[in-house]
């Protein structure tokens, strides 16, 4: 076999051992890639099969939420009363199995975000190496144009390969523009999918906290039942001191409280005030159950002639309760601790930069602190019942942020509890209509 031969029979074997690796790399690739659009595709499959189920627990937590909106009054019975725990805890349990659906949604959604991220990634990786590659056959033709120029001054070059390197160096230079413009927008498609990553992370973050709380919310609504049956043994009357016992405690903290807030000395400034919708509504569905001031459960005794001072929502326990604007959290508070079933319950007070400040009363759960940075629909707790409540609700207050202040432990102390009661007050000029300010 000539130098010829042997050159050509080890070319081919070279060529044919290439194409065996390369096409090997490729059924490996195609495998990996299948394996992983499988999983994908598996995902997304479970996915659909959870919207279903969510759809049909969503329909019943609905129908609950209704029937709680609309019925806002004191059960009158103790049969009621228990009626009323059981349906609570129900909706609790179906809340958490809401929940427990939506986080394996939100886990397929990262998983599914987490792979658009590592394909964008590893097309960034391949774009800038391209790049690369054509910035370097552009320099290689800017080279040789040189070369060939100089041959033409010297009398020994052909313009013609000028012209035709010429020609090469443009269209290398309109594909480096499309090659940057590929790659610029697949780094503004990475910077989207790692944006919605974090959102993802978030969302799954507030879901595993809402699951762990109304789990603990339903160890609460039993542990009330149990308490309930004790304290009335089981008898109707028992049940009926209990609540006007409560009727007259509430009245008589009323009285102290609004003595207390007379003597606080404040002139409202309206021109600090906003003006038109400076708040958005602190939770999802919005059912008005009672609006400001002059009601007609103020005027059949309640609040001892004053008005109600805030706006009252109807929702069942166990729902999120956002900010209304951005603000810091300026105290939080339980005045059940000191003095149960007589007031706001579990509250949340928030500063806002527009003048306002903002109440969220009897929440079941506070998922913010003091001193903490909140922005607008936050998270801030969950719905409850805790306080002076008649049913689940939330209790919506606007203040002047400069009218309210948090007083005690050791300002104020309450002759009818005989404990420092840690809430805020304000005097009434310093009370504003929620609806001034909310979504019209």
């Amino acid at each position: 076999m000539d130098s010829i031969d042997k050159s050509n029979f080890f070319f081919r074997k070279a060529l044919l051992v290439f194409a065996i690796a390369f096409f090997a790399f490729s059924f490996f690739q195609i495998l990996y890639s299948s394996a992983q659009n499988t999983e994908v595709s598996q995902w997304q499959n479970e996915i659909s099969m959870r919207n279903e189920e969510i759809k049909k627990l969503q329909a019943e937590i609905d129908a609950y939420n209704g029937k709680v909106a609309g019925t806002q009054a004191e059960a009158k019975t103790l049969n009621s009363a228990i009626s009323k725990l059981e349906a609570q805890k129900k909706d609790l349990l179906n809340q958490i199995s809401l929940t427990n659906l939506k986080i394996k949604n939100t886990e397929g959604n990262i998983f599914e975000t987490l792979n658009k991220i590592s394909e964008r990634e590893e097309s960034v990786g391949e774009s800038r190496k391209a790049i690369a590659q054509t910035l370097i056959e552009m320099k290689r033709s800017e080279d040789m144009n040189s070369f060939i120029l100089n041959l033409v001054k010297m009398g020994n070059g052909n313009l013609t390969e000028v012209l035709d390197n010429s020609y090469k160096l443009i269209s290398l230079s309109e594909t480096l523009q499309v090659k940057i413009a590929k790659l610029n927008g697949v780094i503004l498609d990475l910077g989207q999918n790692k944006s919605e990553y974090e959102k993802q992370k978030n969302e799954l973050n507030n879901l595993s906290q809402n699951l762990n709380t109304r789990e603990d919310l339903v160890a609460q609504s039993q542990k009330e039942q149990k308490t309930l049956l004790t304290q009335t043994k089981n008898q109707e009357k028992e049940y009926q001191k209990i609540i006007a016992d409560r009727k007259a405690k509430v009245q008589a903290l009323q009285d102290e409280v609004n003595s207390f807030e007379a003597k606080i000395k404040y002139s409202l400034d309206r021109t600090k005030l906003p003006t038109g919708s400076a708040l958005v509504w602190p939770l999802d569905k919005v059912v008005i159950t009672q609006y400001f001031g002059n009601t007609e459960f103020a005027q059949s005794g309640a609040y001892n002639g004053k008005g109600h001072n805030g706006m009252d929502f109807g929702i069942a326990v166990g729902n999120p309760i956002y900010a209304a604007a951005d603000g810091t959290v300026i105290g939080t508070g339980d005045t059940d601790i000191a003095c149960k079933g007589a007031s706001y319950g579990k509250w949340v007070l928030i500063k806002h930069d527009n003048g306002l400040a903002t109440l969220y009363a009897h929440l079941s759960s506070i998922t913010v602190s003091s001193g903490q940075k909140v922005g607008v629909k936050e998270q801030i707790g969950l719905s409850g019942n805790t306080g002076y409540s008649t049913g689940p609700h939330l209790h919506f207050t606007v203040f002047a942020a400069d009218a309210v202040k948090i007083f005690g432990p050791t300002e104020y102390k309450s002759k009818t509890c005989g404990t420092y009661i840690v809430m805020p007050y304000a005097p009434t000029e310093g009370y504003l209509n929620p609806a001034t300010y909310l979504p019209k």
